[in-house]
């Protein structure tokens, strides 16, 4: 009884190594294609304290009440803001929001291109509305706010 379960057991090991043999290599190509992580939306809400850089996964909860926030932060941190530009900002801000959250559904690197295309949309329109050292003062602050 011993001698056929070690039988086994050998015939099992070896049927075992003789099979994986056969089997093809697995490449990196193949381990990132099923276990790659799966990147997930983050939905940004007033709460939310991060100013987000890249927006490829960001959905905005409220675009309208972070357009006027947003204005807000930049109306402090760029001198001489009137009544006027603010509003204009915050328009800026929200068609940039509304827009993002249009894309969503994108791949990545679609939802990627077509945020950075919104993006240079929104600080051209915030450009027109502003004076050239108000607007540089813009891209200095919008580039290190986070």
């Amino acid at each position: 009884m011993r001698y056929l379960f070690l039988f086994t057991v050998l015939v099992t090991g070896v049927t075992f190594i003789c099979n994986a043999q056969d089997q093809p290599v697995k490449t990196k190509a193949h381990y990132d294609h099923h276990h790659k992580k799966k990147l997930k939306k983050h939905y940004h809400d007033l709460k939310c304290e991060h100013h987000h850089l890249d927006y490829t996964f960001v959905v905005i909860d409220d675009p309208y009440q972070q357009g006027k926030k947003d204005a807000e932060i930049i109306s402090t941190k760029v001198e001489n803001i009137s009544k006027n530009q603010k509003t204009k900002i915050i328009d800026a801000f929200t068609e940039f929001y509304l827009s993002i959250n249009k894309f969503s559904e994108l791949g990545v690197s679609e939802r990627r291109k077509k945020c950075k295309e919104l993006q240079q949309e929104r600080d051209n329109n915030i450009h027109l509305s502003l004076n050239n050292n108000q607007y540089l003062m813009y891209l200095d602050f919008i580039k290190t706010w986070n």
